[in-house]
């Protein structure tokens, strides 16, 4: 119960409906003792501010005793339970520079000595986890301002505007974004970018 999980990476690779993403996840599981052990996949319950927002399943691993242990989840399901939640959750994740969230669930493992192995269930399984998230994502520079498809009647306006990530959060199907373009105050147009996508520069 003194394990600790860290997230060095987290992948919210597709909107699968309404109601549920595809996600996958790089994590590190460290201060295992006094031994390692099996763990049986866990329905999970996922929370932030101690209300639950999502549900999914915590694949079966294997943890080594006094070591760090690198695990990578992939094409897992998040299911959206509360929208109430999960908004406060993503407006968190967009605007602050770290949020915590807490995965909560029943864990079964098996853990071996002197060759005979011992299964425990119902053992509850209960973490506060830190991610690094975009922080206001504010450190944006313009770097393509196309006027040249204009007409005499419109003003047609291409840009290309370069957004720092400093999370350890990559989103790959944001869809198309809509925006509203201010210059002193004053309403100048929308701006629309289609297939849009927010990754980790490597």
């Amino acid at each position: 119960d003194r394990s600790v999980i860290t997230f060095n990476g987290l992948n919210i690779t597709k909107v699968l409906s309404s109601t549920s993403l595809q996600c996958s996840a790089h994590i590190t599981v460290s201060n295992v003792a006094p031994m390692g052990c099996s763990i049986a996949a866990m329905d999970m319950t996922v929370m932030y501010n101690d209300k639950a927002f999502a549900t999914m399943v915590m694949p079966a691993m294997t943890v080594t005793a006094f070591q760090d242990n690198h695990v990578t989840l992939t094409d897992q399901t998040m299911h959206i339970t509360d929208f109430d939640q999960w908004n406060l959750f993503t407006a968190a994740m967009i605007h602050n520079k770290t949020v915590t969230w807490r995965m909560k669930s029943s864990a079964t493992i098996t853990a071996g000595a002197m060759g005979v192995s011992t299964t425990f269930k119902g053992i509850p399984f209960d973490k506060t986890l830190p991610l690094v998230c975009f922080n206001g994502m504010d450190d944006v520079q313009m770097d393509v301002f196309d006027m040249s498809q204009s007409t005499p009647s419109d003003l047609v306006v291409n840009m290309r505007v370069c957004m720092n990530n400093p999370s350890d959060i990559v989103i790959m199907d944001l869809g198309n974004l809509f925006f509203g373009i201010y210059y002193q105050g004053t309403f100048m147009g929308n701006l629309t970018s289609a297939n849009s996508s927010i990754t980790i520069p490597r």
